[in-house]
């Protein structure tokens, strides 16, 4: 008798944890779009970027409309949220765009060359990086208005920037050669002791995690 209540309790057990994994289900509201590679928010307002489309949901992803406004960039590389404004780079355009109103309109804040694949902002300024293709417009550039500042003295001139985090006034960067930060506002560089490709990161609880093809890695201090 005690054998079949060991039994049963033990299947009870396996179906209770069974059922409190988590779920994923595919949006078929999105589904078959081209790349979906950004996400980023403003308060509950939930955007998603493809190469070519800007997707808004603003009743936690239940439904999702695509911008259609006629003043969105077109060829969407990436975009980030501070406070309550919206940037993105747009490759086709070769500019770095603002929108305060939840992408109804949009502003050109600054133009960029093609290669710039990411955007940070913060209360240091505008960081936007590059491909690592080599020339000037490789690297990271900083600027706290319209003019910028090419900003690699300690990151290698073929350098990759594929993320960013700010953690008061320390600048931390993922790339193909690692984890660079900067606590001068990008005046020069220190390597961190990843050396692996790191690209993408986040801040929690005063914890900086970031990730690559190497695994995930954790800092208190970046």
């Amino acid at each position: 008798m005690k054998i079949k209540l060991f039994f049963v309790f033990a299947f009870i057990f396996v179906i209770l944890v069974t059922s409190s994994r988590s779920q994923w289900s595919r949006d078929p509201q999105i589904a078959n779009q081209q790349w979906l590679h950004t996400f980023a928010n403003i308060g509950e307002v939930v955007f998603c970027i493809s190469n070519y489309n800007l997707y808004i949901s603003s009743d936690n992803g239940d439904h999702w409309k695509k911008n259609i406004t006629v003043s969105q960039p077109l060829g969407l590389t990436t975009m980030c949220t501070f406070k309550d404004t919206m940037y993105i780079i747009s490759h086709y355009e070769r500019g770095l765009f603002r929108s305060t109103d939840t992408a109804k309109t949009w502003e050109l804040i600054s133009s960029t060359d093609p290669d710039k694949n990411f955007v940070s902002v913060s209360d240091i300024g505008i960081f936007i990086g590059g491909s690592g293709r080599g020339g000037f417009g490789s690297g990271i550039f900083y600027s706290t208005d319209s003019s910028w500042v090419r900003c690699t003295n300690g990151i290698p001139a073929t350098a990759c920037i594929y993320s960013s985090l700010v953690k008061e006034q320390r600048l931390i960067v993922g790339t193909n050669f690692g984890i660079y930060y900067s606590d001068n506002k990008c005046l020069s560089w220190s390597k961190a002791n990843i050396t692996s490709s790191v690209t993408c990161g986040v801040i929690t609880n005063n914890q900086l995690f970031m990730a690559g093809d190497s695994g995930v890695y954790v800092s208190d201090d970046g």
